[in-house]
C-alpha cells in the first residue's frame, strides 16, 4: 500500500514559495521507502489583524494532514533532506566492472569560471567513448550511427578538470527491441572518480524517423563482447 492516495492535479510541482515565506522542506516517511513517497511541507504564516496576531499553519503536499506525519499517520523523517525535489532522482544503475575502457583527454578551455570541468564535458567523453566501443566492434560503418540518444543520467561525484588523461570505461547493460542502455564511468589517472552515468539510444529509421528494430548483426556483436547471450 502507498504512503498516501494522490489527489487528482496533487502530482503536480508546488509553487514556489512568495517572497517573504518561508521556502519549501522536503521530508520523507521513514516506512515509506518508495521514491515518490516524498512529502512537501511548508510553514505559511496569516496575518489576520483582526484577531490581533498571526497563525502558524502546516501543509503537506498531496493531501492536508497534521504537521510531521504523512496521511496514515506515520512520522516523517525531518533529516532526510531539505532540498526542493519533488521526485528525488534515483542514481545511476553501473555495474561494478565494465568491459571497455579508453584513455581520453580533457582540454584547459573545457573548465569553466568556477575552474572545474564543465558538466556538458562529461556528455562529450561518454560521447567519445561510445565512438571509440562501437569502432572497436567494428559498427561504424563509413561513420553512420543509426542510433539517437534517448535518455541520460548522469551523478557528479567529484569535480574534473582540463587537461588532464581520464579513463573513460563503458558497457553496454541491456539490449532491447530497438533500444540499447549503457553504463559510463569517468575517473583521473590517479583513480579519483569524477562521474558516472548512463544513457539510453534508439535505433532511428532514417527515412521515417521513427524507432525501427535492432540490425540482428550488430546485436549478436554486442551481445558477443558482453555476454549478454
Amino acid at each position: 500500500m502507498r504512503c498516501a492516495t494522490r489527489r487528482r492535479g496533487a502530482s503536480r510541482p508546488p509553487r514556489e514559495a512568495g517572497r517573504g515565506r518561508r521556502p519549501p522542506r522536503w521530508f520523507r516517511c521513514r516506512e515509506c521507502p518508495s521514491a515518490g513517497e516524498w512529502w512537501w511541507v511548508q510553514s505559511r504564516r496569516d496575518r489576520d489583524g483582526a484577531r490581533g496576531g498571526r497563525q502558524e499553519r502546516t501543509r503537506e503536499w498531496g493531501r492536508l494532514s497534521s504537521a510531521g506525519r504523512c496521511p496514515l499517520g506515520r512520522s516523517l523523517d525531518r533529516d532526510a533532506t531539505s532540498a526542493p525535489i519533488l521526485f528525488p532522482m534515483q542514481p545511476p544503475d553501473i555495474p561494478d566492472q565494465l568491459s571497455t575502457h579508453l584513455t581520453l583527454r580533457t582540454r584547459w578551455s573545457d573548465e569553466d569560471n568556477q575552474d572545474v570541468l564543465n558538466n556538458a564535458v562529461y556528455m562529450t567523453l561518454f560521447e567519445e567513448a561510445r565512438h571509440g566501443y562501437f569502432s572497436a566492434l567494428g559498427l561504424l560503418e563509413e561513420g553512420k550511427f543509426p542510433f539517437l540518444l534517448l535518455q541520460t543520467n548522469i551523478r557528479f561525484v567529484h569535480p574534473g578538470r582540463g587537461g588532464q588523461d581520464v579513463r573513460v570505461e563503458i558497457g553496454t547493460t541491456h539490449l532491447g527491441r530497438s533500444s540499447i542502455r549503457q553504463a559510463y564511468r569517468v575517473a583521473d589517472t590517479d583513480g579519483t572518480l569524477w562521474c558516472e552515468g548512463e544513457a539510453v539510444l534508439v535505433v532511428v529509421d532514417a527515412q521515417s524517423g521513427s524507432s525501427r528494430p535492432m540490425d540482428s548483426h550488430f546485436r549478436a556483436a554486442v551481445e558477443a563482447h558482453e555476454g549478454l547471450a
